[in-house]
């Protein structure tokens, strides 16, 4: 059930030795991808959606305040430790 597949085939010219095309399928059963990963890029895509409004709002003075903000708190950060 969880076993994934995988399927190859070949497609030959005139002569046995050289290969024309090869197709190459792999699937497998979607375990992690609909339970565990799909509701937290969903969330991830939520907050960076809210998130972005606030932030990208085509203001230089803005955007150079978030990284004289984001300059402070690193330094900040680096002499407390």
């Amino acid at each position: 059930m969880y076993r994934p597949s995988t399927n190859t085939e070949k497609s030959h010219t005139d002569r046995h030795y050289f290969v024309h095309e090869v197709h190459f399928n792999y699937s497998q059963a979607p375990v992690f991808g609909p339970w565990l990963f799909r509701p937290a890029v969903r969330l991830v895509q939520n907050l960076s959606d809210r998130i972005g409004l606030t932030l990208q709002n085509g203001s230089l003075n803005a955007y150079l305040a978030y990284i004289g903000i984001l300059l402070i708190v690193i330094l900040g950060s680096v002499f407390y430790l």
